[in-house]
């Protein structure tokens, strides 16, 4: 391979039997290789493809199954019927639904015709590698014959902890900028090095990143952040210079809030690989609020209009560049305002806070910024020390349910206290 980090198809493909690189049949998805399998018996090829590939081989447990085969998607919907749905518009490919699981299926593809407007242009197996983005995500696994298909010497590539481009690099990365994200976001999840040229073209050209719509950039945040490798691609993204493509305030993040988003993003890492729920509205929330401190302390005295309008300004800033819905804005918005309602502690004002739907949320925040010192940077003028040891006790001492409501603890009988009754006793008839 050269060091220019173009990689051209071998003249001839090569088998590895699947035993001999330690993947068992077992390993497979079975519902996975029943939609394999109904394709092939309607006539055409098919192979599991991308990245189970890559993770069975790197010893991870692969969390999706995609499929690529020779049938056009009318023909993967007239095998699967009711089960598969056609999506997409530049490229379409088909959902089938097996066994309650969700499996992506695409046909082959080939470069596409500059005559032809869109992308569905269709090809064999050898013009579908050449399509994909890197050489470890251009392996085949051929469930008839238990073999894996290397077009790339991509095993070696595994073998060497190396991600490199198919192709051109400075053509595929103008063809969709996207992939320097996903190849930063591999490098971080699988430990390994990006090629020099790769590297190179990543330095060079991230600024094509701002080409990409908001919706599609949003995408990319959810698998960066909320796939259990938020921090490690934080750290990715700030080393190759990409994170203000992605959070365009992020620009100067100042060293005292580091100690704050290490530990936001490991907890969040952390409740990904408990199969705990994490959402993206959570990680708006602590990747802008260094920012929105930055501003906030410059303001000599700062009112609530004046807050209000900050946190406005910052959040149609990020939408501009990841499209947030109207939900993720408000979630935003209510733990950081939770966080300035959180230093009052008078007891019916303290009632009615851990009432609110997002008070958890407001509270783990106001827990993350004491733990990491972040609040003595913002000159203890949103919370005083202790706050969260407080809110804490509270909560011990007043068990609170799902549903924001006390729970009933020993020797507590209001729950049960009958209301006295208001109606006026009926006169007796005479």
């Amino acid at each position: 391979m050269s060091q220019t980090g173009t990689t051209q198809p071998t003249q001839e493909k090569r088998f590895y039997d699947a035993d001999t690189l330690g993947m068992a049949r077992s390993d497979f998805d079975h519902s996975a290789l029943a939609v394999v399998q109904a394709l092939v018996d309607g006539g055409h090829e098919a192979y599991l493809v991308g990245g189970c590939m890559r993770d069975l081989l790197v010893g991870l447990k692969p969390k999706d199954f995609d499929i690529a085969t020779s049938a056009k998607p009318e023909q993967i919907k007239q095998i699967f019927g009711r089960k598969s749905q056609i999506i997409g518009r530049r490229f379409k490919i088909v959902h089938v639904y097996q066994d309650r699981q969700l499996f992506e299926v695409t046909t082959f593809r080939s470069e596409p015709d500059p005559n032809h407007r869109g992308d569905n242009t269709f090809g064999d197996l050898a013009q579908d590698a050449t399509r994909r983005d890197f050489t470890i995500n251009a392996l085949y696994y051929d469930s008839q014959t238990h073999q894996v298909i290397d077009f790339f010497d991509a095993l070696s590539d595994i073998q060497q902890k190396r991600i490199v481009m198919i192709g051109d690099c400075v053509e595929r990365v103008d063809e969709d900028p996207v992939r320097m994200l996903r190849a930063v976001r591999f490098r971080q999840q699988l430990s390994f090095e990006l090629d020099q040229e790769l590297e190179r073209v990543i330095g060079q050209y991230g600024h094509r990143l701002a080409m990409i719509n908001a919706s599609r950039l949003a995408l990319e945040v959810n698998k960066l952040f909320l796939k259990g490798y938020g921090y490690q691609n934080y750290q990715g993204l700030k080393a190759f210079g990409l994170l203000t493509a992605l959070f365009p305030s992020c620009g100067d993040i100042p060293s005292s809030a580091e100690p704050f988003l290490k530990q936001a993003l490991e907890n969040s890492d952390r409740r990904v690989q408990e199969d705990k729920p994490v959402i993206a509205a959570f990680v708006y929330a602590v990747m802008l609020w260094p920012t929105l401190m930055r501003e906030f302390l410059l303001l000599s005295r700062p009112n609530y209009t004046e807050v209000q309008e900050l946190m406005h300004e910052l959040l149609n800033l990020q939408n501009d560049q990841t499209q947030l819905n109207r939900f993720q804005k408000q979630v935003v918005k209510d733990i950081w305002q939770l966080q300035f309602r959180l230093n009052n502690t008078r007891k019916k004002y303290v009632e009615k806070l851990v009432g609110h739907p997002k008070f958890r949320a407001g509270y783990d925040f106001l827990c993350l910024r004491e733990s990491s010192g972040l609040i003595r940077w913002e000159q203890n003028k949103v919370s005083e020390p202790g706050m969260a040891a407080f809110w804490t006790d509270y909560q011990e001492k007043h068990p609170i349910k799902k549903d924001g409501k006390h729970k009933q603890t020993k020797g507590d009988h209001s729950a049960t206290r009958k209301k006295p009754s208001h109606r006026r006793s009926r006169r007796p008839k005479r």
